[in-house]
């Protein structure tokens, strides 16, 4: 569990540097250029999307990848850190338990 809850805190300052990246873009370019989850993939493993894309469109569905993998790289960067920080911490947090 405490391994899992760390984990759930790296997710989510991993999440912060990103959002901290796009902010100092914003500043420095005038505009708000977030980058996405799928370009975030492409620039450190350009082969792997790839083969992802065409094994999902030959092997399971064409519009799997275009209705959900699609939606999922659209993302930016900082959100799906910061959803499976989230979920980790909150699964892992500890409860009072209640007398009744």
């Amino acid at each position: 569990m405490k391994l899992t809850r760390l984990t759930g805190w790296l997710f989510l300052a991993l999440a912060g540097a990103f959002l901290v990246l796009d902010i100092v873009r914003l500043l420095d370019k005038g505009g708000f250029a977030t980058r996405s989850v799928g370009k975030l993939w492409y620039s450190i493993d350009p082969t792997s999307l790839g083969l992802l894309q065409a094994a999902i469109e030959r092997h399971i569905d064409p519009m799997l990848w275009k209705i959900f993998f699609f939606v999922f790289l659209s993302l930016p960067d900082w959100a799906l850190p910061g959803l499976i920080g989230a979920a980790l911490v909150i699964l892992t947090s500890r409860r009072k338990e209640r007398d009744g």
